[in-house]
């Protein structure tokens, strides 16, 4: 081969590298508008300033038209409510990524250290969008507050109504808050690359539902909802409560024993159950974040305390990405920057500590724990004791006891069996960003279940929500 043509090969080559390379950029550009024409709900007022050098958008915000129901008289009619919310967005000069940050209420949104929030997201490069639901739409539609409208909700569902899905609903704010914060960031001139989302308990669900429908989401960080099953749920609500949950929270009053309350939950609440759309997951990257405070649980006070085992053991099986963090007393973790750790979690996810096996064994009232973990600086058994199943009636104690080991951890304890007794395995990093993952509950000593009869089916049509 000559000279000229070796050349003429190469320019060849070199034309075909940069031919794929703009139609790469073109469907790159092209599919980065299309997240921008996706819905992102009506601005309804704006206002710009800057803090610590972050632009800061403060915005009144409606995500759409929620279909639900006003209660007149303490009964529940058809009514479209035009929800509105409060919105802050901090967006850097320079950033990549993109949290959508979830809370309850406005008031929680202004709650926020705004300073704060400048700081990190200028240090990290994240544009964080917070954003709450302002107090009059609960109010428009005759609710006390924000439970009551979700749970009247929930049974309106249960009963096969045709409207009011509160959990989709949630999804699709998360949704178009998701778009709203990347039309934000565009006009700002960054173009994101990595979206996270982020919210507790209701929030926690609209985390779960939007990621088996969003694929802009790459990672998922869903805090205190442990209903991701629904029978699962509904069980071991059973089990540990009884016909209520007896810690003065809202009660969904004795119904869910019965075969046909619980095959109606099965149908009509299908499509708010995480477990039957747990094929469609989108992150790459997911933080459960849980907690076992006895003041503010969810794990054992909202929710059953072994509600998500199964859950949890099917992400296992279909080896999705995934840790556990459990908010406890004593537990002194950073959570912004175990949240942020999440959202990098490209850089984070192969140093992140695993639990992947616990056993234990109980020898007369002596109980071993062996655990399988890579990656930890810290391993600890953390052991619950309670005298009642209900696990929030106030006497319960959790106790953290370092395990030794390498690779396999063990720790061995003298336990109290007139109690009952359930662990987990809790490995961690050090340092400013600890990083931490937690195995599922198991239960070392059970001594009793609760029961609860089964009511006549025909009461439970007119059952209203109440305050246990």
């Amino acid at each position: 081969m000559g000279e000229d043509e070796e050349v003429r090969g190469l320019w060849m080559n070199l034309k075909l590298v940069l031919v794929v390379a703009a139609v790469l950029i073109a469907l790159a550009t092209l599919y980065y508008a299309l997240q921008l024409t996706r819905p992102k709900g009506e601005v309804l007022s704006q206002r710009v300033k800057e803090v610590q050098g972050v632009k800061v958008y403060e915005l009144e915000w409606s995500p759409g038209v929620f279909q639900g129901y006003k209660l007149v008289n303490d009964t529940p009619e058809p009514y479209d409510l035009k929800a509105k919310y409060y919105v802050k967005a901090f967006i850097p000069r320079e950033g990549k990524r993109l949290l959508v940050l979830a809370v309850h209420t406005e008031r929680r949104v202004r709650g926020f250290d705004e300073r704060g929030l400048a700081q990190i997201s200028k240090r990290m490069g994240v544009e964080i969008l917070v954003y709450g639901e302002k107090e009059e739409d609960w109010r428009e539609m005759g609710y006390k507050d924000r439970n009551h409208l979700m749970m009247m909700h929930m049974l309106l569902t249960a009963r096969g109504e045709g409207r009011g899905h509160y959990g989709l609903w949630l999804g699709e704010v998360m949704s178009k808050a998701i778009t709203l914060g990347l039309d934000l960031a565009s006009k700002e001139g960054l173009k994101i690359e990595v979206v996270g989302v982020h919210g507790t308990s209701k929030e926690g669900l609209a985390v779960w539902l939007v990621s088996t429908w969003d694929d802009r989401v790459e990672v998922a960080i869903p805090g205190n909802y442990r209903a991701e099953s629904f029978q699962d749920f509904l069980k071991e609500a059973i089990r540990e409560w009884g016909c209520k949950n007896p810690n003065k929270m809202w009660s969904l009053v004795p119904y869910y024993p019965h075969p046909d309350v619980l095959m109606a939950l099965n149908t009509s609440l299908k499509v708010e159950d995480v477990i039957s759309r747990i094929d469609y997951l989108k992150p790459k990257f997911l933080l459960i974040m849980g907690d076992v405070d006895t003041s503010e649980t969810h794990d054992g006070r909202l929710f059953p305390l072994l509600a998500e085992n199964h859950f949890l053991q099917e992400l296992e099986e279909r080896e999705i990405n995934f840790r556990y963090f459990r908010r406890r007393p004593g537990l002194k973790v950073n959570e912004a920057a175990l949240i942020l750790g999440a959202l990098y979690y490209d850089v984070f996810s192969e140093k992140w500590p695993k639990v992947l096996w616990v056993n234990h064994t109980l020898d007369g009232d002596n109980l071993t724990v062996e655990a399988g973990v890579k990656g930890a600086q810290s391993v600890n058994l953390i052991l619950g004791s309670s005298s009642d199943p209900a696990w929030n009636d106030g006497d319960e104690r959790w106790a953290s006891i370092p395990m030794k080991g390498k690779d396999i951890y063990r720790a061995s304890v003298k336990v109290n069996l007139t109690k009952f007794l359930v662990i987990y395995v809790e490995a961690s990093t050090r340092g400013e960003m600890s990083l931490v993952d937690s195995s599922p509950y198991e239960v070392v000593n059970w001594p009793y279940s609760r029961t609860c009869e089964r009511p006549d089916y025909e009461t439970i049509k007119g059952l209203r929500i109440t305050r246990a």
